[in-house]
């Protein structure tokens, strides 16, 4: 069964009934710490909307002390440090990057091989969601900081131990001369525009009158006519889930994006604004800005 709800007590109330206690000698199946291994998403919810399209291309690779986002393809990751409060009631977590500082806390539950984790951008627990509640997420690009996220999970491998003994635990490493290709920021390179829209609907003009000039410093709307054309500053940030960037001008940032680099082809998905914090990160949407992208020349 597909967990929706981390807060016991709602469970009883929604449900009318609650599981009979194990056995005594079953009980040590039941912790809570017991997350080691490889897990595919059931389902992955930003304020209620689902998002199909991570669901697919992302797995987790997760210890007690460690939650790794990892590519379908094996190359893109975010890295956070965990630590789990399983005294808490619900079961607490927080999520930690960068200078030892907090930026993500939750509840979570893990039950019958299945664990369901909601959360939000915060650094004190007791601010962490416990409510099963959703909350659709607004239309325009901005995101607030109250902005929450559900996972659902499930285990492709479910102890490390079993891992290594099926050798699932992950892929195989790459022969050395192939792991060139995993680099998110090998962009530079002349690209033509293979699909250009705003909030869902074709934008011609820019596809057809350019190409983009790349490098992991800059992108610059290059004019197929040997016009000047308007450039940004770039900043990529291959570590995030998905992968961002940011455009700037006069050291001011003024887009926000993610980001998909696979095979030759780039897409971008971008809004106005300056808090990465708040990019569209569903390429299954309709951001305010879409780009893609094939590389035709370095």
């Amino acid at each position: 069964m597909r967990s929706r709800v981390l807060l016991a007590a709602a469970v009883v109330a929604v449900l009318g009934l609650a599981p009979a206690p194990l056995p005594r000698n079953d009980r040590h199946r039941q912790d809570p710490t017991d997350v080691a291994g490889t897990w595919e998403f059931v389902l992955w919810e930003t304020n209620g909307s689902r998002s199909r399209e991570q669901e697919r291309t992302h797995r987790v690779q997760m210890t007690r002390e460690k939650f790794v986002f990892v590519g379908e393809d094996g190359g893109s990751r975010g890295e956070f440090v965990m630590r789990l409060e399983p005294t808490a009631s619900p079961p607490a977590f927080t999520w930690t990057r960068g200078l030892d500082k907090v930026t993500l806390v939750g509840s979570y539950r893990l039950r019958k091989g299945e664990m369901t984790m909601i959360l939000t951008l915060g650094d004190r627990m007791q601010d962490r969601p416990i409510s099963p509640e959703r909350r659709r997420s607004s239309s325009s690009c901005g995101a607030s900081s109250a902005e929450k996220v559900r996972f659902a999970m499930r285990p492709r491998v479910l102890l490390v131990a079993v891992a290594a003994a099926v050798l699932g635990f992950a892929p195989a490493p790459l022969p050395r001369k192939d792991r060139r290709g995993d680099d998110l920021t090998n962009v530079t390179g002349l690209w033509e525009f293979v699909e250009c829209q705003m909030n869902g609907t074709p934008y011609e003009r820019t596809r057809q009158n350019n190409n983009a000039d790349l490098t992991r410093e800059r992108f610059r709307f290059a004019p197929k006519n040997g016009g000047g054309g308007t450039t940004y500053d770039m900043r990529l940030d291959p570590t995030a889930s998905p992968p961002s960037f940011t455009w700037s001008q006069n050291n001011q940032v003024r887009w926000v994006g993610s980001y998909r680099l696979h095979k030759g082809e780039l897409t971008m998905i971008f809004c106005s604004g300056n808090r990465v914090e708040a990019r569209p990160t569903d390429f299954a949407g309709k951001p305010q800005w879409r780009y893609v992208l094939r590389r035709i020349g370095r």
